[in-house]
């Protein structure tokens, strides 16, 4: 099963948009209003580019915005990583659900390692799964996770003077 269109490659993420993703902008902006509902650029950069090739990108794009956007909004996901939200149990879900940046590609993406293979079930279970509170912890944990990549391309991006937002992930099921 073919997963994307077939045609012309991507561009790369530091290239500018093509014409066609600076169309889906203008008509985000034009539907959503200019600051796009508060998402960040890196957020809305990724939808521009991500749905070109769907049947509807424009569509599409300014449906995942919106999605997106109510998303962080209802949790407030832009002060995840201030001191006081710090997640609770931090330190146990770092134990159990390990992940760290390892390393960084010829351009700049990060590498990181999400060592999933040897997470204690019952263990982990008791923590973060079972009831909603539980589960809505471990939910934050892995936006926390998530914002701390996302703030690193954003300082990878400013040093390299180029916009970065992909990473490469590696899931060690055995370690």
């Amino acid at each position: 099963r073919i997963m994307a269109p077939k045609g012309p490659p991507r561009p790369e993420e530091w290239e500018p948009l093509t014409p066609q993703e600076v169309e889906i902008l203008r008509h985000c902006r034009a539907t959503l209003g200019k600051d796009l509902l508060g998402l960040p650029d890196d957020l809305v950069t990724m939808f521009c580019r991500g749905y070109v090739g769907e049947k509807d990108p424009k569509g599409d794009t300014v449906m995942h915005i919106r999605e997106t956007a109510e998303w962080r909004s209802a949790g407030d996901v832009e002060s995840t990583l201030l001191p006081e939200r710090v997640p609770a149990k931090r330190s146990e879900f770092e134990r159990m659900w390990r992940s760290s940046i390892i390393g960084e590609d010829e351009v700049g993406h990060i590498v990181v390692m999400e060592s999933i293979g040897k997470i204690p079930p019952k263990e982990f279970g008791q923590v973060f799964v079972g009831d909603k509170q539980r589960e809505d912890n471990f939910l934050n944990q892995c936006t926390y996770n998530k914002e701390v990549l996302r703030k690193r391309n954003m300082l990878r991006s400013t040093e390299l003077k180029r916009r970065i937002y992909k990473m490469i992930v590696i899931i060690d099921l055995s370690g």
